[in-house]
């Protein structure tokens, strides 16, 4: 009986997700500080010897399956120095690293300084140290710039301290907002999650010299208590340089833990809604389900729309008649004289010209279903979309990363007080702009739309004849309100 009751427990519990070893960034080496760019397209890492010396910054290519590729070294200086604690800046054009590199050549001084470069076509140029009032007589690590503050800790007298740039008063304050207990010997590495609420950095404790991760969270206007982090994250040994994912779903971080087959620091991630606390996650990780172009529940209740879309890309134009109905799903599109019907699972197109029809492959009406998710509605009906707020931008406005099925994940933003997307970024650079919003049967719907990259604008779009049919005008769906016609 005990071993059936045991075997039930372990059947009904939730499944725990372990911290798991990053094998595509770890190596026999140390492997610590990792950092995404903001395009999520690419990783920095620091990679050194034991004791993190002959410290280098290493660079990886990320694809959209989230494999990472390709690394290479950085060139950040004179072999001869070491390079460590890299990040990417917000803007994704320059990177912040560390070195013991002297400044201004004074080959007396070996502290470690925080640097600045400029990434152009993935090499390093325009090399130089931060402003003197941040580089001092102390050692400096782990640079971490959130919502236009520079963090970093300065270990002065064997002491570590938390330290905030103030770019107006061009100086640097201890960053004491979140209260630490006296018991606490350390605390560096400080990163803050995509909607900065959370903070995260590794302490130690006069109980306990190994380095453990720690989160303090801001709710009502401070900073709470730091508390542990959940389940097997931190261990016997060392946690260090931990870092958010961009869509907030994983947190990533060093440890020194023994790992079959690896030796001294290798990246670790441990999903956050099994680190934190459930109301933690709910509030700051967790997908949200946003009031955008209207209420949620109106454009779940959408049962069928119809537009026209004119392009110009590059000075050329075209234009194309889109009709979608939900269930049954059915997609129907005219452009350059082919019509395209779509179900769930096949699809053929009818040459208007001479009324030839042709079955379209597998893959040919998974694209037709791509372009469809391009248009924000669709997009929204599909009980698989995820959006992760990343940051805020202004007062009511926010970023967030979707993800949804045959979409390449991307970033948007969004003014919650309006139900409106302003922006889209792209992963490759380029940038949407959605304008001259209309209401429409309670929608509103963007009527015109740019596409540009590096700020040159590479097309344009106007949407016109729009119809919108929800479940319960069904008697005006049945008349044809909404058609491809």
């Amino acid at each position: 009986m005990k071993c059936l009751l045991l075997l039930l427990a372990i059947i009904c519990s939730p499944l725990t997700v372990y911290a798991q070893i990053v094998e595509a960034l770890s190596s026999d080496k140390s492997d610590y500080n990792l950092n995404f760019h903001p395009k999520y397209n690419r990783v920095v890492l620091a990679r050194s010897d034991n004791h993190f010396s002959n410290a280098k910054v290493i660079q990886y290519s990320r694809s959209n399956e989230g494999e990472f590729t390709h690394p290479i070294e950085l060139k950040l200086g004179p072999n001869q120095f070491k390079y460590t604690d890299p990040m990417y800046a917000p803007n994704g054009k320059h990177l912040y690293f560390v070195t013991d590199r002297p400044l201004n050549g004074d080959a007396t001084s070996r502290h470690l300084n925080l640097w600045q470069a400029t990434l152009k076509q993935g090499l390093a140029q325009d090399i130089a140290p931060l402003l003197m009032h941040i580089n001092l007589d102390n050692d400096a690590l782990g640079p971490e710039r959130h919502n236009d503050k520079l963090f970093f800790t300065q270990i002065e007298n064997g002491q570590y301290k938390i330290m905030v740039n103030n770019e107006s008063a061009k100086k640097t304050e201890p960053f004491n907002s979140i209260p630490i207990d006296k018991h606490v010997t350390a605390r560096s590495d400080i990163t803050f999650s995509p909607d900065g609420k959370v903070a995260v950095f590794w302490q130690t404790t006069k109980s306990s010299n190994h380095a453990d991760l720690y989160a303090s969270r801001h709710h009502k206007g401070k900073w709470s208590a730091p508390i542990k982090l959940k389940g097997d994250v931190n261990s016997a040994h060392h946690e260090i340089t931990p870092q958010f994912s961009v869509d907030a779903k994983w947190l990533y971080y060093s440890s020194n833990r023994p790992e079959p087959g690896y030796a001294l620091f290798n990246i670790h991630k441990v999903s956050t809604k099994s680190a934190f606390p459930d109301n933690w996650y709910q509030a700051h990780f967790a997908p949200k389900k946003l009031n955008l172009l209207s209420h949620h529940s109106s454009v779940k209740d959408i049962t069928a729309f119809s537009y026209t879309v004119t392009l110009e890309i590059n000075g050329t134009k075209s234009s194309e008649r889109v009709y979608v109905r939900y269930q049954p799903f059915r997609l129907t599109s005219v452009r350059q004289g082919v019509r395209y019907e779509i179900n769930a699972k096949s699809g053929e197109k009818i040459n208007l010209s001479n009324h030839t029809t042709e079955r379209l492959s597998t893959s040919e009406v998974k694209n037709e279903i791509k372009r469809l998710r391009q248009n924000f509605i669709d997009l929204l009906k599909q009980p698989q979309t995820k959006l992760y707020r990343q940051y805020s931008y202004e007062p009511s406005q926010f970023i967030y990363r979707i993800e949804a099925p045959l979409v390449e994940p991307f970033s948007i933003l969004v003014d919650e007080k309006r139900k409106k997307i302003l922006k889209l970024f792209y992963d490759d650079g380029g940038v949407g702009h959605e304008m001259d919003y209309r209401a429409v049967k309670g929608i509103l719907w963007p009527f015109k739309f740019t596409y540009q990259q590096d700020g040159k604008t590479i097309a344009s779009g106007e949407f016109s004849n729009l119809c919108i049919s929800y479940s319960s005008d069904k008697a005006n769906a049945q008349k044809g309100e909404c058609s491809i016609e």
